[in-house]
């Protein structure tokens, strides 16, 4: 099991985040790690946009460094409720080879408050596939709920559930 806390905030044209990890796997011990992240968007059109997202994953136990990831999304908005993302990326690992990610999905957003996903998606040599559902609560509180299947021989399959807080700044 994962559990994951994220935090964000936008300076400018782009928005800090790091995170914390703490993940438990049958037959091993649990592992703690945290990193920083950063992603820029830009519009070109009112049909497209495209950015950049950088993160970095450390250790709570040496080795600290990881890996890093750089990903680059291009979102194509084919009508007001209908998008198609597509992520292009690559894993940095510690020591060793780098490892190819990306993915499509689309989005559709049926009623303002509620937004269907269905993605296909690779990290590193695992393909997947996820069904999920985003429902804003509030204008500013959202839940995500889904669901993913490894498509690999013998693949797993898991659920995520993420809760959403977004606030202005405190500080200006």
């Amino acid at each position: 099991m994962l559990y994951h806390l994220g935090t964000g905030c936008r300076v400018g044209p782009v928005e800090l985040g790091l995170n914390l990890d703490r993940e438990n796997q049958a037959m091993s011990d649990a592992a703690t790690s945290f990193g920083p992240q950063i992603k820029w968007a830009y519009d070109l059109n009112e049909v497209l946009s495209i950015g950049a997202v950088a993160s970095a994953k450390f250790n709570s136990q040496s080795p600290r460094y990881a890996s890093s990831t750089l990903v680059l999304p291009l979102t194509w908005r084919a009508t007001d409720t209908l998008s198609a993302h597509f992520n292009w990326g690559r894993n940095f690992l510690r020591g060793g080879v780098g490892q190819p990610r990306g993915g499509v999905s689309l989005e559709w957003v049926p009623v303002s408050d509620l937004s269907l996903v269905a993605e296909r998606f690779r990290e590193a040599a695992n393909h997947s596939t996820r069904l999920g559902t985003r429902y804003t609560l509030t204008p500013d509180i959202k839940l995500d709920i889904s669901r993913a299947r490894s498509l690999n021989a013998g693949g797993v399959s898991w659920w995520t559930a993420g809760f959403i807080w977004e606030f202005d700044r405190w500080l200006y």
